[in-house]
């Protein structure tokens, strides 16, 4: 019969197929921007990736499932993107960097290295070197022609950038820098490449029209979704209480369930991830998938003693997870986990559950927050700082209520927690080398200029040093002041875009904190015309940059006499030998600060 309507075309497809098959792909006029964030959706993704790659390395018969996508051929032949569209466009980008990694250790003379590039190549470019993701009415188009063709160089050709375009870049930036600091070499790249390419998989759905697309899309996402390891996990712990603790689980499973919907990030806010973090926390090993949280769930809910237990921890550990994931303050008010909030964390979550019992709990906070700097500045490979985790968990959990701060620290160490070789090294220079320009750059600016200058000021207890990091942190909003971070020499005096210009514009030594509400005005002048407002900063690392008021208390001025001695900067003279100083003593007292010394016995 003509005109009977089929039923929707569903297939599973790598993303080497997707890419290829589905194209050209396009996002419609009527999408949404592209919005993931890269420190939280991006970073998140990268975490899973990760995890399964470990997997793919020793089986790479493993697979992984990232969900349905739904598309509708056009009148045009274009695949339009109903839905799924920040998870391809995420994935194409991520397809952008290893085609662009590749091609730079690319030896045509290596057969080897030329199969590589070009598996990756024909993914993300057709025949006329065009790219196969196309999204006109958002700009992206040509944001993405130029990563094939330029990478991040040159972006400025593009023009004054539009939100969607700037992200669509940022994402690109934070993704570079990750496969930069976790695949180390051709055949890192070659093997992570094969990986995503072919054992990823998603489910495209074809549908006739937009219509039909829309409303079967409403109706997955209002119903009938597959369910997830909590949910099974439910099912079967219900399936295994009497009839007279029914009511008494499903009210403390609520309960769990609102806890855990307290967290801030979206990409936490899940049962799931709850579930999850709290058998890695308890089993001491690694688990992934559905598969093995059930096995492990399943083990330990064998007995009517264990489910009373299990459910009676609901809350407690559901809290724990929540306030975890949102940072903890202690009672003084001092924030605990600043750094794995601010950099959007999730790793260290585990061990946090796994040291509750502690009286000094509040110290192993602090110890994780620290430790997860390390690895935000060492450029640890995400997959061994996560292989670190269970056997901390492991550590911890051993652990008696009354373990003191030594104590504690010694079980850390006693994991070898901090393998990392040339620690010191690895943070100056990533410290050092950090760049104002690059979008990715900026929160590790900030973190770096904050946590040094709250170290400084409570060397000569002034300034905010006994308030929370997140003070340091606070920028500035419409309602209430903040802090901006203040380039010594500002950029509108620059009559050209030299080498040496941009290094005492951008570097880390080239900026400082100030309070927006007092001092926005002053900082576009020139150095030497900012003496007063740095003079009277409440913050040393400021202070230091101008002559010293002698009005100022005894411990403030020896602090800033000795700084001086170390970093003799004139801002009347302000060079790229002041900032370059500078950047190595900012990096030095940064270490200092987040106690590497701590962690490992052998530093400069």
């Amino acid at each position: 019969m003509s005109g009977v309507r089929r039923p929707p075309q569903s297939d599973s497809f790598t993303v080497a197929r997707l890419f290829k098959e589905t194209y050209p792909l396009v996002v419609p006029r009527w999408q949404r921007d592209y919005s993931w964030s890269p420190s939280d959706h991006v970073a998140n993704l990268l975490e899973d990736l990760s995890s399964f790659f470990e997997e793919y390395k020793i089986d790479d018969s493993r697979y992984y499932l990232l969900g349905q996508i739904i598309v509708v051929q056009n009148g045009n032949k274009e695949f339009e993107i109903v839905d799924g569209q920040q998870r391809i466009a995420t994935l194409f980008i991520l397809c952008l960097v290893l085609r662009n990694r590749l091609k730079s250790i690319f030896d045509s003379s290596e057969m080897e290295q030329t199969v590589a590039f070009a598996n990756v190549h024909t993914v993300v470019s057709d025949s006329s070197g065009k790219v196969r993701l196309k999204a006109p009415f958002q700009d992206g188009t040509a944001v993405l022609q130029h990563l094939l063709v330029n990478g991040k160089s040159e972006i400025k050709v593009l023009g004054s950038l539009s939100k969607p375009q700037r992200n669509l870049i940022d994402v690109y930036e934070v993704i570079d820098e990750w496969v930069m600091n976790n695949l180390m070499n051709f055949a890192d790249i070659r093997d992570y490449s094969n990986a995503i390419l072919d054992n990823i998989y998603l489910s495209r759905l074809q549908i006739d029209d937009i219509p039909l697309a829309l409303d079967y899309f409403e109706k997955m996402n209002r119903r009938g979704l597959p369910l997830a390891a909590a949910d099974l996990l439910k099912n079967y712990l219900f399936s295994q209480v009497p009839d007279s603790e029914f009511d008494n689980l499903t009210g403390k499973w609520k309960a769990m369930s609102a806890e855990v919907d307290k967290a801030q990030r979206v990409a936490l806010k899940s049962t799931e991830s709850f579930i999850k973090y709290w058998a890695i926390s308890d089993s001491g090993t690694k688990l992934n998938g559905t598969e093995q949280l059930l096995t492990f769930w399943k083990k330990q809910l064998e007995t009517d003693a264990q489910i009373t237990k299990f459910a009676n921890s609901l809350l407690e550990m559901s809290v724990t997870y929540q306030e975890t994931t949102n940072g903890i303050y202690s009672k003084s008010h001092n924030s605990i986990l600043e750094a794995t909030r601010f950099f959007n964390g999730s790793q260290h979550i585990p061990v946090i559950l796994a040291g509750r019992h502690l009286n000094n709990f509040e110290y192993l906070c602090d110890l994780v927050d620290r430790r997860f700097i390390i690895y935000n500045f060492a450029r640890e490979r995400t997959a061994t700082f996560e292989s670190m985790i269970p056997n901390w968990c492991n550590s911890i959990r051993a652990l008696k209520t009354t373990a003191s701060k030594e104590e504690i620290l010694e079980a850390t160490k006693n994991t070898k927690l901090l393998q990392i070789a040339d620690a010191y090294d690895l943070i100056i220079k990533s410290v050092t080398s950090l760049d104002y320009s690059k979008s990715s750059h900026g929160r590790k600016l900030r973190m770096v200029l904050a946590i040094t200058s709250r170290y400084l000021d409570g060397m000569a207890k002034t300034g905010d040093y006994a308030e929370p990091l997140s003070t340091y942190l606070r920028t500035v909003s419409k309602s209430k002041p903040g802090i901006d971070m203040d380039h010594v020499y500002g950029q509108t005096f620059f009559q050209e875009v030299s080498e040496e210009n941009r290094l005492i514009f951008n570097s880390v030594g080239a900026l400082t904190l100030v309070f927006s509400s007092d001092h926005r005005e002053q900082t576009k002048l020139l150095p030497g015309e900012k003496q007063s407002m740095y003079i009277k900063s409440r913050y040393i690392l400021t202070k230091s940059l101008a002559a010293i008021d002698q009005h100022e208390p005894p411990k403030v001025r020896k602090l800033l006499e000795r700084m001086q001695e170390d970093i003799p900067v004139s801002l009347e003279t302000w060079s790229a030998e002041f900032v370059n100083i500078r950047s190595h003593f900012i990096a030095e007292k940064f270490i200092e600060a987040i106690g590497l010394k701590e962690f490992i016995a052998d530093t400069h």
